[in-house]
């Protein structure tokens, strides 16, 4: 049995695609806290972040009490040189987003992607603790959607600061999983969000923050689409060497 030259590669071809058929990484824009580009005077740090939105001030809220605004309590940072005590040993370029303890300090961003049925979520990003952070002090990692002008969760993970949190010398991965959506999930459609939030300060003992950078987000076909797929891909490669072997 012969089967036409052309034939033959777009078999083989389906099948290999099958068989390495990647993650897609969706495009975070500023993901690892690079713009606006330091250095910062005369503070050493950013109050912006370019593309991220801050979260806006509570009610509870008095800057004259605190001393400080809400938007300084969000910001960027220069990486401390190899060698000082606070440089961070993997982080992704030169600079990397501060946020002060204090509970509903966050930031978000809108991507231009949309969730997808058929499709799971993996966001991962890199988060540590720094000054008087205390163990029980709490982060929170997730993705949302927009209904309207209000965020809806679509999946988070909480973070909980150990006793060795704030000395740590390099980020911890956190991740968020989503698993595939099914067509009428009300979530897709929609743009997806990312926030980044303190959600409490398990007491006060000097300046407390955490640290975050590199965000990645990648789009993973569902696993049984993808057994299929990979099932029709091995059918065609078997049928190639078939062929091979009677030609």
């Amino acid at each position: 049995m012969t089967l036409p030259d052309s034939l033959v590669q777009s078999v083989l071809a389906a099948g290999l695609f099958a068989l390495t058929l990647p993650a897609s990484a969706l495009e975070v824009a500023n993901p690892s806290f690079e713009l606006p580009a330091g250095p910062f005077s005369p503070t050493g740090v950013s109050t912006a972040i370019d593309i991220w939105q801050q979260s806006p001030q509570p009610d509870w809220f008095d800057p004259d009490s605190f001393g400080v605004s809400w938007d300084s309590l969000s910001g960027i940072f220069p990486n401390a040189p190899e060698g000082d005590s606070r440089h961070i040993t993997n982080a992704d370029g030169n600079q990397v987003a501060y946020f002060f303890a204090v509970p509903q300090v966050a930031i978000s961003q809108v991507l231009g992607s949309t969730f997808s049925a058929d499709v799971a979520y993996t966001l991962t990003v890199g988060l540590r603790g720094g000054g008087a952070l205390t163990a029980g002090s709490t982060f929170l990692v997730g993705l949302f959607y927009l209904d309207g002008a209000n965020p809806v969760t679509v999946a988070s993970t909480p973070v909980t600061a150990t006793a060795d949190y704030a000395t740590a010398t390099a980020l911890s991965e956190i991740t968020v999983q989503v698993p595939a959506l099914s067509a009428g999930d009300p979530a897709v459609g929609k743009n997806i969000g990312i926030q980044l939030a303190v959600t409490s300060q398990n007491g006060v003992a000097g300046i407390a923050y955490w640290e975050a950078d590199n965000v990645r987000l990648a789009a993973v076909p569902e696993p049984e689409d993808y057994a299929l797929v990979a099932g029709a891909g091995l059918l065609g490669c078997a049928i190639w060497r078939r062929c091979r072997r009677q030609s």
